[in-house]
C-alpha cells in the first residue's frame, strides 16, 4: 500500500486542520487489502516532567504471533496537544525509519 500524500509534519494548527480535511475526503470505506501477513502495534508516552516521548513497535507475522521486529526510541514531543488534532502528536520518526 503506497502513501496517497507526503506532507511535512512541521505544521501550526490551522494548516494541521486543513491537511486533516483534506485526508478526510480520501477516506476509503471499503475492503482493498490484499491479505494480511503481519499487523503492526504502535504507542507513545509522554513525559509529565518535560517534552520527552517514548515510543514504541511491534511487528508480529499472524500466522505464528511471531516477533518480526521490535523498535523503542525516545525523542521530543513535535506538535502540541490539540484536541481534534491528536495524530499530529502520535507521529513519530519511529514511523518514518520503517520506510
Amino acid at each position: 500500500m503506497e502513501a496517497v500524500l507526503q506532507h511535512p509534519w512541521k505544521l501550526s494548527e490551522m494548516e494541521a486542520i486543513e491537511l486533516q480535511r483534506e485526508l478526510a475526503q480520501k477516506v476509503i470505506t471499503e475492503d482493498r487489502l490484499d491479505p494480511v501477513h503481519h499487523v503492526a502495534g504502535v504507542d507513545v508516552a509522554y513525559s509529565k516532567n518535560n517534552d520527552t516521548l517514548v515510543a514504541a513497535i511491534v511487528i508480529i507475522k499472524l500466522e505464528t504471533l511471531k516477533v518480526v521486529e521490535s523498535v523503542v526510541i525516545e525523542d521530543t514531543v513535535p506538535f502540541p496537544y490539540i484536541p481534534g488534532l491528536f495524530s499530529f502528536r502520535e507521529r513519530s520518526p519511529i514511523l518514518d525509519d520503517l520506510d
